[in-house]
């Protein structure tokens, strides 16, 4: 059953604003009228793709025997495609039959299951809403935590993330004449070719910019992590840094709900950064957001270190460390082409 403040919390990563979270009461007790009154508040002052994206989130019995039985169909049919799993998962117990459906979609249906909460053919399960005394009507909003359920324990059989799209029909709002059925959607991994789709609609020119020159320069991309709107897409070079062991990135693609940036790798930007007039927002997100060098500062780093880069700005220089990043955002197309012009430079050294 769904948590008052699990629910919360969800808001909070998902970048709920401070005036709505406001307007939402946490405090009282986790029951039935409490959490019917929250769901309602959400129908009203969020979207809907807003309300799925949360309560996806939510979801009971994702441990146990449920659990194992999943992961253990997903290990075992690893090497089959997203199709024939989704036409193997009804051997698992209590997982239902999927129906594939086209562009990546299926459906997952309740049906036949009645406790006597509802009159008609199919009731809900929740414990929650067992308590209630007939007649009653919950918004199928509700229904997205058993939404998640499902989804937690199909991505596991799936190897694959999973979105709810729409929640079809509830016995929650029909009286148990319809059944629990919920549309979901297989995500796609964003890659050089479809990563356009993710991009803020102001920001599309300058991310087909990057992707042009990691195209053109035959770099290598791959997710670094990614959740319900925010992405990293790392795009490498096939060779190691000296700090790490592991292949060099050279920028990352950051697309963080509707906020973008790109982290740029400039390890050898001492050798070209005075070769670019970089404008003042440029030189002051270099000496805010890079970290300090350590030696500079009177500490220890590595043997290998050519010590600190140099940044200076209205007169006050600052050494920051050629091992971390750059992260760049907000700028004008005139900075972004500053930016493009550092990474180029990085990649010819």
């Amino acid at each position: 059953m769904p948590s008052m403040k699990k629910i919360n919390k969800t808001m909070l990563e998902q970048g709920i604003s401070d005036d709505i979270l406001t307007q939402f009461d946490f405090s009282e007790e986790n029951n039935q009228k409490s959490m019917i009154t929250l769901i309602d508040q959400m129908d009203k002052l969020l979207t809907k793709e807003q309300c799925f994206a949360i309560m996806e989130q939510q979801g009971c019995c994702k441990g146990g025997k449920r659990d194992k039985d999943c992961k253990a169909f997903g290990k075992l049919n690893s090497k089959k495609s997203i199709a024939e799993k989704l036409m193997l998962i009804s051997s698992v117990d209590l997982m239902m039959t999927p129906q594939s459906i086209d562009d990546g979609m299926f459906t997952i249906t309740m049906t036949g299951y009645q406790n006597g909460v509802h009159e008609g053919k199919t009731t809900c399960s929740c414990g929650m809403i067992k308590k209630l005394k007939q007649p009653f009507l919950v918004s199928p909003t509700y229904c997205g935590c058993c939404a998640g359920h499902f989804r937690y324990h199909y991505q596991n059989m799936l190897g694959a993330a999973v979105k709810l799209k729409e929640i079809i029909s509830s016995p929650l709002n029909t009286n148990g004449e319809k059944p629990c059925q919920f549309l979901f959607e297989i995500e796609k991994k964003p890659t050089l070719d479809n990563v356009a789709v993710y991009t803020p609609d102001d920001k599309i020119n300058t991310v087909n910019m990057f992707i042009d020159l990691a195209k053109r320069t035959n770099l290598k991309s791959e997710i670094k992590y990614t959740k319900p709107k925010v992405i990293d897409l790392n795009i490498n070079k096939g060779y190691k840094c000296v700090f790490s062991k592991a292949k060099r990135v050279i920028f990352t693609l950051d697309f963080s709900r509707k906020h973008f940036s790109v982290k740029a790798n400039l390890y050898n930007i001492d050798k070209y950064k005075d070769s670019i007039d970089l404008s003042v927002n440029i030189l002051s997100q270099m000496q805010n957001g890079a970290w300090d060098c350590a030696w500079y500062s009177g500490g220890t780093c590595s043997d290998k270190c050519r010590r600190g880069i140099p940044i200076t700005l209205n007169g006050k220089t600052e050494y920051k460390c050629i091992g971390g990043a750059f992260t760049f955002h907000d700028f004008n197309t005139d900075e972004w082409q500053q930016i493009m012009m550092l990474v180029e430079k990085e990649l010819s050294v």
